[in-house]
């Protein structure tokens, strides 16, 4: 439920954040109706193809010389074929060395090399290359630019020293020999910066795999993006944190890759494509491993909020496989307080304006359905396998969000009470259980939500934030008396659906079940006005044991069946009731739904401020 949270807080952005559970064990074994078709891309031309043998060539150059990861990207603004940047690693220094085919003599040709990082901005067309001495304490800012003819043209730079001056000021700036003030430096950065901004020469690993799928020969995206996941597995700490997506934003009928490497404020999600039969990155949006997309507006939002800062930007992403910028914006709203010395300050577009504007401009684009890009499925070795099979758990469109101005919902002074008790002491009030192992009680989560569709909102605890021993989710609700009570107790992996059906996976999966998820069903009793275990969904998954695997019930052919009991004491296979096929279990789980979709619940973190205390 974590991964929606960071949507909402960077969406909203001056609301509470919020979350939604919204995988479920049921939607793993789908496939989108897009992915049923093997989709090929384009022929790429004669030029292209001419281009990835020069940088084949190229990259097993460098590789013997340290290289260890590249990107190929247009830095040149639709000017001939992707510039290749490889870092190589020289010691503690990366050096980044861009390339260019050149069409005349069939070669790479080195443009340039720079230590450390250098970054590409897609609204300004520039590379920018930044540096910062030592022994003078002078910041250097380069900006430079791909000309026509193939060379790397300088458009100036900025500097500025964070030396106190004799008289005290706390810096002085640059543009390049002229002195000019604060604001004009932030200025002529805030313009050579525009638009999505990426760090080049780290997309890839310099695999022989790899390579072959960036350099047009990937054949179908199923497998380009299949082989660049796996590439990214053995990076991940911990599978579960980390996730992809895969959706066709740009409608040109191959869908793009929503990479997540793992669930942290600093983790955006990579944006992955085809383009002249070759995989490319396009660079990382949002943060917290989820970015918002649009629809409706065919808007991919990219935003961060900390310290009180909040900004981002929405983008389009164009048939060439180009992200341009749509709308930018900016705010120190949560910096601003007496001691903090701050000016409120709100911007649209680099420019200043006032709170309404500021709110209404975000809510043109964002008060609209969108889907939460990042962890449709777990980067796990079996739904990297289904995707390679076109296989994959498509993309739920999420309801709009929480305007902009709206932070906490409307607590009941008996909630209040519940979730006071809990901060406090630990306690989840009307049970015994006491949480002893969450080091911050705040990074748990809370919403005020009508989940059994009753007409009056629960209160709804989830403590993930402690020993798997503890976490647990409580669902509180107010009869028609105004009388508080526990309506269910369950493991914290929950899909909620519109008809007040939950789906709660276990806690661990260690049976036969293999890729699925095994998962309680619960249905809400309106006389006890409280959820009743309804069923237990279990299933044997041939490739974790194959003795014995009852192919003949397996019509289908998947390799998988399944076992509906009536309670979850059966625990699924070993409880001797008869499996089914896939297409009993699916039919089975549409009667169940009977329409209903999965809903989205914000959350917010259990702080002293999101209760009101």
């Amino acid at each position: 439920m974590k991964k929606f949270i960071a949507i909402i807080c960077l969406t909203a952005m001056l609301t509470g954040c919020g979350s939604v559970e919204k995988s479920s064990s049921s939607e793993q074994e789908k496939s989108s109706e897009a992915a049923s078709e093997e989709i090929t891309t384009e022929e790429p031309s004669a030029e292209i193809i001419g281009m990835g043998e020069a940088y084949r060539y190229t990259l097993e150059q460098l590789r013997s010389e340290g290289a260890e990861s590249f990107s190929l990207c247009d830095l040149t603004g639709g000017i001939g074929p992707e510039v290749l940047a490889v870092r190589v690693k020289d010691g503690d220094i990366n050096r980044i060395k861009l390339y260019q085919y050149q069409q005349d003599t069939g070669e790479s040709k080195l443009l340039g090399t720079f230590d450390n990082y250098i970054s590409y901005a897609a609204g300004s067309k520039l590379i920018i290359y930044g540096r910062y001495d030592n022994y003078t304490e002078v910041e250097t800012t380069d900006f430079m630019h791909i000309s026509e003819d193939g060379e790397l043209v300088s458009d100036g730079d900025l500097r500025r020293t964070y030396k106190e001056t004799e008289d005290g000021a706390s810096g002085q700036f640059w543009k390049g020999e002229d002195t000019v003030t604060e604001n004009e430096y932030n200025s002529v950065m805030s313009k050579n910066s525009a638009g999505p901004l990426r760090d080049v020469g780290n997309d890839f690993k310099l695999e022989d795999d790899i390579i072959d799928m960036v350099l047009g020969e990937s054949g179908t995206w199923q497998k380009a993006y299949s082989t660049y996941l796996n590439e990214c597995l053995p990076d991940v700490d911990d599978a579960d944190n980390a996730g992809f997506s895969v959706l066709d934003i740009n409608g040109d009928d191959v869908p793009e890759l929503f990479y997540a490497p793992g669930y942290y404020h600093i983790s955006p999600v990579k944006v992955l494509t085809i383009k002249d039969g070759g995989l490319r990155c396009l660079g990382g949006f949002g943060s917290y491993g989820s970015v918002a997309y649009y629809p409706d507006t065919n808007e991919l939002l990219s935003s961060n909020t900390g310290m009180g800062y909040t900004s981002g930007a929405y983008f389009t992403l164009d048939s060439n496989g180009t992200f341009k910028q749509v709308m930018s914006f900016s705010d120190n709203a949560g910096a601003v307080y007496p001691e903090s010395g701050e000016v409120l300050r709100y911007e649209i577009n680099g420019q200043a304006v006032d709170e309404n504007t500021y709110k209404d401009t975000i809510d043109i684009h964002s008060d609209k359905s969108f889907y939460s890009l990042g962890s449709d499925d777990r980067l796990k070795e079996e739904n990297i396998k289904a995707l390679a099979e076109g296989k994959y758990s498509a993309p739920v469109l999420q309801d709009k969000i929480v305007p902009v101005g709206d932070n906490t919902p409307e607590i009941s002074d008996k909630y209040k009470s519940i979730l006071s008790k809990f901060y406090y002491s630990c306690q989840l009030d009307l049970t015994d259980m006491e949480i002893t192992g969450s080091e911050n009680i705040s990074d748990n989560t809370f919403s005020v939500y009508d989940i059994d569709c009753d007409g009056r909102d629960e209160l709804i605890i989830n403590v993930t934030s402690t020993s798997m021993a503890e976490m647990v989710t409580v669902i509180y609700g107010e009869d028609a008396a105004g009388e508080v009570k526990v309506e269910l107790v369950t493991a914290p992996n929950l899909t909620v659906y519109s008809n007040g059906i939950i789906e709660a996976g276990v806690m661990h999966n260690q049976g036969l079940a293999g890729r699925f998820w095994p998962y309680t069903v619960f249905t809400h009793n309106g006389d006890k006005d409280e959820y009743e275990s309804y069923m237990y969904v279990d299933a044997w998954d041939k490739t974790v044991s194959p003795d014995q695997f009852p192919s003949e019930i397996d019509t289908s052919g998947t390799g998988i069946v399944y076992y509906i009991t009536s309670s979850e004491a059966g625990q699924g296979s070993a409880s001797g009731s008869a499996p089914v096929d896939i297409t009993d279990y699916e039919k089975w789980h549409k009667d169940l739904l009977a329409g209903a979709e999965p809903v989205n619940i914000p959350e917010w973190n259990i702080t002293e401020e999101n209760i009101g205390l």
